[in-house]
C-alpha cells in the first residue's frame, strides 16, 4: 500500500484515506508482521520500488505503525506459553529480523488448507471451522446442492462437485439457536523464510486501503458478540448478579443454576397451584436471570 508522492497531487492525509491516491507497482513486495516483546503484531508492506519517490503509509509502515494486535500463537506443548518470536529467543534463532526498538520483523505468507475431508460432528464444524460462508440458498439455483446431512450437519457443494473442497459449506445450528454457514477452510500465516512457525489468520473487516466507518461499526458489532458468547461470560454475569443481589459469597450450585437460566433464557417457577414463566427462551435473557436468582 504506497503513496505514489511527487506523481500525485498532493501529499498523504492520515486524516482522511479516500482524499489520497495509491497507485500498483509490479515491483517485488514482500508483506511482514512486526511482533513485540509481549507477542502483539502490526501488519507491515514493505515494496521494492525503484522508480519515483513512493511513500508507505504510515499504518502499514515498519517503523511508524502502531496499529498492534492480539494473534493466535501456537503454545508449547508442556508449559502452554505463547510461542513467538522476541528479542529473548533472537527472534526465533534468526529466522526474523530483529529491530532497533526491541522488535521483530517477519516475513509472512499466507495459505488455505481444507480442513474436513469426510463428514465431521457438529462440535468438529464450530471448534475448527473459523470463516464464514454465504448460506447456500442465497446463491443462484442450482449453483449450491445439498451433498449430504447427518446429525445436525448439512453439507452444501458446488454443483458436480462430488468430494469435500474448500468451497464446501457446512451448515449448523449452534448452541444459541443461529443458523452459521462455514467454510470447509483454514488461513493461516506462515511465518519466517523456512515456514517452519504458524498460526492463525486473524481476520478483520476494515479496508486498509479505505477504511470505512461501516467496517468499523462491522468489527465492533463482531467484538462485542464474542465477548457476549463466551463460554465465561455467563458465570461472570451470574455471579456478578448474585452478589449485587444480597449473595456475596453465593455457592457454585447457585452460580450453576443461574448460568443455566442464561443459557437457556428462560425460568419456570411454581408456588403450588400456579405456574409462572420467565423469559423468552433467548441466550442473556435477564428477567428470567433476575427470576431465578430472586426465587430459586
Amino acid at each position: 500500500m504506497i503513496n505514489c508522492g511527487q506523481f500525485c497531487v498532493g501529499n498523504f492525509n492520515p486524516k482522511s484515506a479516500r482524499s489520497n491516491t495509491f497507485y500498483w507497482t509490479l515491483e517485488t513486495f514482500l508483506m511482514e508482521i512486526k511482533v513485540l516483546i509481549d507477542g502483539v503484531t502490526a501488519i507491515v508492506h514493505d515494496p521494492a520500488v525503484t522508480n519515483g519517490r513512493p511513500i508507505t503509509v504510515g499504518y502499514v509502515s515498519s517503523d511508524r505503525n502502531v496499529n498492534y494486535m492480539n494473534v493466535h500463537w501456537p503454545h508449547d506443548f508442556y508449559t502452554r506459553h505463547e510461542l513467538f518470536p522476541t528479542i529473548d529467543n533472537n527472534c526465533w534463532d534468526g529466522k526474523c529480523t530483529e529491530m532497533d526498538d526491541w522488535t521483530c520483523l517477519c516475513d509472512i505468507r499466507e495459505e488455505s488448507d481444507l480442513v474436513f475431508t469426510s463428514m465431521p460432528t457438529k462440535k468438529e464444524v464450530l471448534t475448527q471451522l473459523k470463516i464464514g460462508a454465504f448460506e447456500p440458498e442465497l446463491y443462484d439455483s442450482g449453483d449450491y446442492i445439498r451433498f449430504c446431512a447427518a446429525n445436525g450437519v448439512e453439507v452444501y457443494n458446488p454443483k458436480s462437485v462430488s468430494k469435500y473442497t474448500e468451497a464446501t459449506v457446512f451448515k449448523v445450528i449452534d448452541k444459541f439457536c443461529e443458523i452459521k454457514s462455514l467454510k470447509n477452510m483454514m488461513s493461516k500465516i506462515m511465518i519466517g523464510t523456512t515456514d517452519e512457525f504458524t498460526m492463525q489468520n486473524s481476520p478483520h473487516y476494515i479496508d486498509l486501503a479505505l477504511p470505512h466507518l461501516r467496517d468499523v461499526d462491522y468489527e465492533i458489532d463482531a467484538t462485542i458478540e464474542s465477548i457476549f458468547k463466551n463460554e465465561n461470560t455467563a458465570p461472570f454475569i451470574s455471579k456478578i448478579l448474585i452478589q449485587r443481589l444480597g449473595i456475596l459469597n453465593p455457592s457454585p450450585c447457585y452460580v450453576e443454576v443461574a448460568v443455566t437460566v442464561i443459557c437457556d433464557g428462560f425460568y419456570q417457577w411454581t408456588d403450588g397451584t400456579d405456574m409462572f414463566s420467565f423469559g423468552d427462551e433467548k441466550y442473556g435473557n435477564l428477567a428470567a436471570t433476575a427470576s431465578v436468582i430472586r426465587i430459586d
